[in-house]
Order: C-alpha cells, then structure tokens, then sequence
C-alpha cells in the first residue's frame, strides 16, 4: 500500500499545534521532513496585548512528531476504503482529470515545492482582512491605547484591511485600518434596572458623580450611575477636530 505524506489539517492537529504555541489562529500548511514522523507546520498566530492592537504573526513549528495523528487518520482511511486502498488526500477529493489539471497548473505556477513564506504572508493579510471586518459602527475599541469608539465605516478597501473613523476624546482618526484596534470588552450591565431620577441628569452630572464616589470607594464605581452612562453618547468639550491617519487610494487587486 501506498502511503502519501499529505496530510490534511484535524482537530487533533490543530489542538496539538495549539498546545504548543501562543497565539495561534489557523494552519497554514503542514510539511514533511526527512523523518517520517516529523513535520513542519507553517501557521499565523495572532498576539493580543492590553489596551493595544493585536500583532498578527507568520511563524513556523519545526519538526512536530504527528505519528499518532497520522496513525489514526490510516486507520479511519482504510475503515472506510476497499482493500488496498491508497492514502493519497487528493485522489479522494479530486477526480482523475482534475488531478492531472492540478499537476499542470502546479508545474507552470512552480508550485510543487510552494514558498511557505509567500503563503504564510498571504495567510496573514487574510487574517487581518477578516479581523479587520468584524467590527461596527458604535463599538468602543482601543485605538493606540486609548479608548474611542467607532463613529464611521469606509466603503472602500485596498486589499489590505477594512478602514473605519475612529473618535478619541475630540479628535476623529479616519480611515484607520481595522487591524489596529482593539474591541473594548465592556461590563454586561443589561440586568441592571436604569433608575428614573438619575436618567433624567445630564451626562456631565453623573460623570462627576461616578467619579466622586469612585474616589469615596477606593475605585469602585456605582453600577446604577454606569449602567445609564453605558448607553450615554461621548461629552465633546472642545472643537472637533479631523485628522487623516491615511489619504484615500485605489482599491489594489490581488493577484492571487
């Protein structure tokens, strides 16, 4: 029986690679050495610091040993082939024509042997691109370690990372890049019945409030006074002002 050393990406895979790294986000490619046991796997890992946007990395593991993992993924192979099957992914995902299609178009892009550093930057631009995207309007973030909160979302994209307007005290950033922020988790306080009489003070008035008796218990704000402020808008005191992180470009096409 023939045996490939393709293998495709499992759980056991993943959560082993997880137990091994910090950080880690997805697999890139899982490569043989000259040890039949032994694997190089190429993946992104993505590094969340506080109060500051995440650092998206490409890293490689060397020489993982994946000999159980690859044991059981046989034993399910031939559990559910005909005799003398061959391990061989591809030939269970891909027709015969198709396979000699993928050859081809392996050998004219020189591919056979792919740059696992080319993919593995590729693989990096799409995790920030997804990261990037998963945001909206409203949501208060972390924007160079301060806190803000996302007042507008650009139509355009240039292939690199979904841009949004960032609101910082009385400075608006625009079209900042979706991978330099950081979501601001905040305290569910949805159980928390809004008191009638404090709702109707100003927001000035209450945040002042907050903060005396934050001082009175040694940093614990009143719950009540935080719930309402919750759903208050930012107090703007001085002059609104504009500033242009990045001028606007046409969209880059990606050639891959």
């Amino acid at each position: 029986m023939k045996i490939s050393r393709e293998i495709p990406v499992t759980e056991s895979i993943i959560e082993k690679v997880k137990s091994l790294t910090s950080g880690f986000h997805s697999i890139i490619d899982i490569r043989p050495t000259d040890n039949i046991d032994l694997y190089n796997i190429d993946y992104v890992a993505i590094d969340y610091y506080k109060n500051e946007a995440p650092e998206f990395r490409y890293n490689t593991l060397p020489n993982v040993n994946l000999r159980l993992e690859v044991r059981d993924m046989k034993i399910e192979f031939l559990l559910k082939s005909e005799p003398e099957p061959e391990f061989d992914v591809e030939s269970i995902i891909y027709t015969p024509g198709q396979r000699d299609r993928l050859r081809e178009l392996r050998k004219e892009a020189k591919l056979i042997t792919a740059s696992p550093t080319v993919h593995g930057w590729d693989s990096v631009r799409k995790a920030k691109m997804e990261y990037s995207e998963n945001f909206e309007i409203g949501q208060k973030v972390f924007y160079q370690g301060q806190k803000g909160i996302i007042s507008f979302k650009h139509e355009h994209k240039d292939g690199v990372s979904q841009r949004w307007s960032v609101r910082v005290k009385e400075t608006e950033f625009r079209r900042v890049y979706g991978h330099e922020l950081l979501g601001r988790a905040q305290r569910d306080l949805s159980h928390i019945k809004v008191d009638k009489e404090l709702d109707k003070l100003s927001t000035e008035k209450l945040l002042k409030m907050y903060r005396r008796r934050m001082k009175l218990n040694k940093g614990v704000g009143d719950v009540t006074i935080q719930r309402i402020l919750q759903d208050r808008e930012h107090i703007q005191k001085g002059e609104k002002k504009i500033k242009e992180v990045r001028w606007y470009l046409n969209p880059v096409k990606s050639s891959i």
